[in-house]
């Protein structure tokens, strides 16, 4: 072998070295924030600071974190509900928006099994999963309730739609993964719930992998509920998103009604909507909120 060919081998070699550590770093990331680090987020960003509670329900507790005005039976509120893997921290942008602030009351959630929300234990019953959501609402006094939710949260959502549709007034979808029939699954979904290597990976990719893996079974178990949806349903999906194809966008026109139902491909835009995109959304909210 030549010696050209000898240091492009090592360099390769040390390139898939490299790209291993990083990926065990990323994997090993337990994708949640302490109430301390909550806080530090919004003094960090001369926003007045969330408050950080929880929630009994059943025999668990639920994490989640508020900001805006105070809940009130005269106040408009908005659920955040985030993907997987993820937490709470995916919406605290929103939580600290000037405009939002000043019009609604903001709850962003841990899920359960992520965050603070019984860490590490998979959920995979999406019924289940939106049942602490439902709680959650019926304890915080508010005139109508606005949902927000991404990926696989979206499903939840439309679930919790459908459970508390007098008090919901719209449900806002970001790149929804809901059509069982198109449920892209990636070569190494599974390895952080493969009992031989998962302790590779931390338990917030863990509970990911356990929820990706149920995932079809449980949209087709829930499938029969969306033609009871009686909430305006607005979905933003990106043609170039490579985690939900664009189909799941299209999902629900089999069983919700035009005159509920509004959906938006965006040509240029991918799944990360809500962090890429957050001005698209924002201008939405206020839309839902005013109307």
């Amino acid at each position: 072998m030549s010696s050209s060919k000898k240091r492009m081998l090592l360099i390769v070699c040390i390139l898939l070295f490299l790209f291993l550590i990083v990926f065990i770093v990323a994997m090993s990331s337990p994708l949640r924030e302490s109430d301390t680090d909550v806080n530090s987020y919004f003094k960090e960003n001369d926003t007045p600071e969330p408050k950080v509670r929880r929630l009994s329900f059943q025999d668990k507790q639920i994490r989640y974190v508020s900001s805006g005005l105070e809940p009130s039976d005269s106040t408009i509120a908005i659920l955040f509900i985030h993907g997987a893997p993820g937490s709470s921290d995916s919406f605290y942008a929103y939580l600290a928006d000037s405009t939002l602030r000043r019009q609604s009351h903001m709850i962003t959630v841990d899920r359960l099994g992520y965050g603070y929300s019984d860490y590490g234990n998979a959920e995979t019953d999406i019924q289940k999963q939106a049942l602490p959501l439902a709680e959650l609402i019926n304890q915080t006094p508010a005139k109508d309730w606005l949902i927000v939710s991404h990926s696989y949260g979206c499903a939840i959502a439309g679930v919790l739609a459908i459970q508390q549709n007098s008090k919901i007034k719209a449900n806002l979808m970001l790149c929804p993964v809901i059509d069982p029939n198109n449920e892209k699954m990636f070569y190494i979904s599974s390895w952080p719930s493969k009992p031989v290597i998962k302790n590779l990976f931390s338990k917030a990719f863990q509970v990911a992998s356990y929820e990706k893996m149920s995932h079809v079974e449980e949209l087709e178990k829930i499938e029969g509920l969306w033609s009871q949806t009686e909430i305006p349903t607005t979905i933003l999906h990106g043609a170039k998103d490579w985690i939900a194809p664009v189909e799941n966008a299209n999902y629900f026109k089999n069983f919700i009604s035009d005159e509920l139902l509004d959906v938006r491909i965006y040509p240029d835009l991918s799944h990360f909507i809500p962090w890429e995109q957050a001005d698209l959304v924002i201008n939405e909210l206020v839309t839902l909120i005013e109307e």
